[in-house]
């Protein structure tokens, strides 16, 4: 998932295609993360939280409260509240998961500015071989 903060609470701006949050379909951007097994997030603990115990398959159960627009796409109230459970991956994986989301978002980007394809496929290349 990518997270950010908003006035003291961290809200989902986005799912990585393949990631936990994704694969759920229980979640989604405009979702608001409430709690952690149980424990309250907060800017400061989110990221271990989420993270937990690192264990491959272990779950996550993460309480939302739904945002706007997933309550349009779920077919629910705003501001509902529910719980997710989520198999943790292996950082490794989570990370090259993030890392091609970053590229394709930096590609898209790149397109909706008409950068030309030559500069494009050099990035292609350039994160291959990293």
């Amino acid at each position: 998932m990518m997270l950010h903060e908003v006035d003291g609470r961290i809200v989902i701006d986005d799912l990585v295609p393949g990631g936990p949050a994704f694969k759920s379909n229980e979640v989604d951007a405009g979702d608001f993360i409430e709690a952690v097994d149980g424990v309250t997030v907060s800017p400061d603990n989110y990221h271990d939280l989420l993270i937990g115990s690192d264990i491959p398959g272990s779950i996550a159960t993460i309480t939302i409260i739904r945002g706007e627009k997933s309550a349009l796409l779920h077919a629910q109230k705003p501001g509902q509240v529910l719980e997710a459970s989520l198999r943790r991956m292996d950082r490794s994986e989570v990370n090259d998961n993030v890392e091609l989301y970053e590229l394709f978002m930096e590609i898209k980007s790149d397109l909706e500015a008409n950068a030309p394809k030559n500069d494009l496929m050099q990035r292609v290349d350039a994160c291959k071989s990293s």
